[in-house]
């Protein structure tokens, strides 16, 4: 399972940039999933917990042609660390494409 890291307990308003690979480690075109009827969103549930969930909206880093999504989370959001489960979400009125689940590793900051 891929692994995104480098965050910790209280971040937010910071960008992170995520890239839609196939299984082969090749980006892929998401570029279709813009305009009116689109959402793009990243879901982040926290580890031992199912009284939270955290969602960021994504955006393009450039058109989606090569794969590349940015988000940020909101103040309060990264409450905890640990294991944290993410899944990409890309609908257009007629296709939803969903990520295979990911783990946040978040680290528990010193203050």
């Amino acid at each position: 399972m891929a692994t995104l890291s480098g965050i910790t307990v209280g971040s937010y308003g910071i960008t992170i940039q995520l890239t839609c690979v196939d299984a082969s480690g090749t980006a892929q075109d998401v570029s279709a999933y813009t305009g009116a009827g689109t959402t793009k969103i990243l879901y982040a549930y926290p580890p031992n917990s199912s009284d939270k969930i955290v969602s960021a909206t994504l955006s393009f880093l450039t058109d989606g042609t090569d794969g590349n999504l940015t988000f940020a989370f909101a103040a309060g959001d990264i409450d905890r660390p640990g294991d944290w489960k993410c899944q990409v979400e890309l609908t257009t009125a007629s296709a939803v494409l969903k990520s295979i689940p990911f783990i946040m590793d978040v680290s528990q900051d010193i203050s």
